[in-house]
């Protein structure tokens, strides 16, 4: 299946796609700031040339820098249907999945007591709390109180030689150990802290790109990151914090933030990439002995532009992924001939996956 109608236009290009933690919804991110909830539980079963359209759309006033859906989302219960949204020059956003209306407005507030934008955002596994990050500081926010309010940590402590120097570009929780999360930074490091205070347990180095996205593996032992013009996804054993397990490969050129995805039931990990290919590893080959690098099980041409977001379905043996990028505008030589144009797809497509035992 494959949705494009409403991503129109050269560079109304996608910027990742989520499924809901109860699986029943899809939710997209676009350049024209524009968050796009699709139900996709009965559309799974139509013909695959018939179109579905978003159910609701949330529009922000610039640059949507992340998006999360709240942690304990069923669509049973609406009190708990929300996403989050953190954009150029405005606050955390909680939106309503039902409406489209924004439930709670989270306001990060700067020295100068004014409003500053959030580049991440995570919610903790209980739901409670709402993990935002900014340059050297994360504000911790309670879903349940909206306003001004707000926990700072400072990732550069005082007296302290080891830290994290740039925008905090991405956040994950241990989903078996809350207590511990993982912060990325566009410093190229990615910093270990624990609660209650946010104390650095480690900082670990070995991508040559700012961070753009970690994951924990669901059992708290694995995380996975990646970077901007950075051609691996790197395993890290957090048994012994710093250790490389393994390298997963991907074409990545651009700054644009490349999403991968880790399926719930099975050790799979699945990316996107910049040459159009959607590929698949799997991790149960991981070794404690030595770095390795991993050969993709399956890999295929998914788009005819840029992979740059993937998500596993929880529950069903679906893929979804998301395409497009930023494309220079036709342009004329001397001679008064057009350059090629580069492939342009802004789409959503979901896959039938079936993943080996």
């Amino acid at each position: 299946m494959k949705i494009e109608s409403c991503f129109k236009g050269r560079n109304c290009f996608l910027k990742g796609c989520k499924w809901s933690p109860d699986g029943f919804c899809l939710l997209s991110n676009s350049e024209d700031n524009v968050l796009r909830l699709f139900e996709i539980a009965e559309s799974v079963t139509k013909v695959a040339s018939e179109e579905v359209l978003p159910v609701v759309i949330a529009k922000e006033g610039g640059t949507i820098y992340d998006f999360e859906w709240y942690s304990k989302m069923n669509s049973s219960d609406p009190i708990t249907c929300v996403f989050a949204s953190t954009s150029q020059n405005s606050p955390i956003h909680l939106w309503d999945a039902y409406t489209g209306c924004l439930r709670a407005t989270y306001q990060p507030i700067n020295q100068y007591d004014e409003v500053t934008a959030a580049y991440s955002l995570a919610f903790s596994p209980d739901g409670r709390k709402i993990y935002s990050g900014f340059k050297k500081v994360i504000r911790i926010f309670d879903v349940s109180l909206p306003g001004r309010v707000s926990e700072e940590r400072n990732v550069k402590p005082k007296g302290e030689s080891v830290f994290q120097t740039s925008i905090i570009s991405c956040i994950s929780i241990n989903p078996v150990a809350p207590n511990i999360y993982a912060l990325g930074s566009y410093d190229r490091t990615i910093g270990i802290y624990t609660e209650p205070k946010g104390e650095l347990q480690c900082l670990m180095k070995g991508h040559t790109g700012g961070i753009t996205e970690m994951k924990f593996s669901s059992d708290g032992v694995q995380l996975y990151s990646g970077g901007r013009k950075d051609s691996e996804i790197i395993c890290w054993d957090l048994r012994n914090p710093g250790r490389i397990m393994c390298i997963m490969k991907r074409e990545v050129n651009t700054n644009q933030r490349i999403y991968f995805d880790l399926a719930n039931e099975k050790p799979h990990l699945v990316t996107g990439s910049t040459d159009g290919r959607i590929i698949i590893y799997d991790t149960t080959v991981l070794t404690e002995d030595k770095e390795t690098i991993l050969e993709p099980v399956i890999a295929w041409k998914g788009h005819d532009d840029c992979v740059n977001g993937v998500s596993f379905h929880p529950f069903w043996p679906i893929l979804a992924s998301s395409s497009g990028q930023y494309h220079q505008p036709e342009s004329e030589t001397d001679d008064g001939e057009s350059t090629p144009e580069s492939k342009v797809e802004n789409s959503v497509k979901l896959w039938s996956i079936h993943l080996n035992d």
